[in-house]
C-alpha cells in the first residue's frame, strides 16, 4: 500500500488594493501533484464602490448638458439630413433658416439590462418644427416617437420623457422643419438629456 503525505493549510489571505480604477483579481492554484483548493467565503471591507450595470454605464454615456460639447454624441450630414447640430454655451443648436431642413443628432452605443426613459430638454422656435427620437433604422417619421412640435405657438423650452427599450442600442434625435416656406426660420436647441429608472428617478 502507498503512503501518501496531506498537507492541511488553511486561513486567510488578505490582500490591500488601494485603486480608483476599474480592476480584477484572479486566484490562481497550483499544484505539483494531486490537490484540491476550497475557497470558502471571500469577503471585502473598506471604501468599495458597487458595481455599475449595464443600464449604469449606458447613463454616463448617455447624460449629458451639451455646454460647449457634444459628449459622445455625433452629428452628420448625409442624404436625409442637411444641417449640422453646432454647439455653445447654450447646448447643441440646429438652425434651419435657408429652407426646409432636418438635422440628425446620433447618440453613442450602449446596452441596457433594463428599459429606461430618457428625459430630454429641448427648445423650438416656430410653428410646424418637430423633433423625433427614432433608432438608426428606421425608413420614415411614423417610426419614430414625436418628441416635440409641430403646434408650436410661441418659442418653447420643454422636458420631455420618453421610454427606451431594453433591447435599444442606439438612438437618433432629428431636428425637421418641412414648413419653411409657411412659417419661416427654426431653430432647436438641445440643452440637456439625462436617463432615468423606472421610478422617475435619475439613474445616475
Amino acid at each position: 500500500m502507498k503512503n501518501f503525505l496531506v498537507f492541511l493549510i488553511f486561513g486567510w489571505l488578505s490582500m490591500n488594493v488601494n485603486r480608483k480604477k476599474p480592476f480584477f483579481i484572479r486566484l490562481i492554484a497550483k499544484s505539483t501533484g494531486p490537490g484540491l483548493v476550497v475557497i470558502r467565503k471571500i469577503k471585502t471591507t473598506g471604501n468599495w464602490c458597487p458595481l455599475l450595470t449595464l443600464s449604469q454605464y449606458a447613463c454616463e454615456k448617455l447624460s449629458c448638458t451639451f455646454r460647449q460639447t457634444f459628449c459622445d454624441y455625433k452629428t452628420e450630414t448625409n442624404s436625409r439630413a442637411n444641417i449640422l447640430f453646432k454647439n455653445n454655451t447654450k447646448g447643441v443648436t440646429a438652425d434651419i433658416d435657408k429652407g426646409p431642413g432636418l438635422a440628425v443628432l446620433r447618440s453613442p452605443q450602449f446596452k441596457l439590462s433594463r428599459p429606461v426613459e430618457l428625459q430630454i430638454k429641448v427648445y423650438q422656435s416656430t410653428f410646424g418644427s418637430q423633433t423625433f427620437l427614432c433608432d438608426d433604422n428606421f425608413s420614415t417619421l411614423f417610426d419614430c416617437q414625436p418628441i416635440l412640435g409641430p403646434k408650436i405657438e410661441l418659442p418653447v423650452t420643454e422636458k420631455v420623457i420618453l421610454p427606451l427599450d431594453q433591447d435599444a442600442q442606439n438612438f437618433t434625435i432629428l431636428a425637421v422643419h418641412d414648413k419653411f416656406v409657411e412659417f419661416g426660420a427654426a431653430k432647436f436647441i438641445i440643452s440637456n438629456i439625462e436617463v432615468l429608472d423606472e421610478n422617475g428617478d435619475l439613474l445616475c
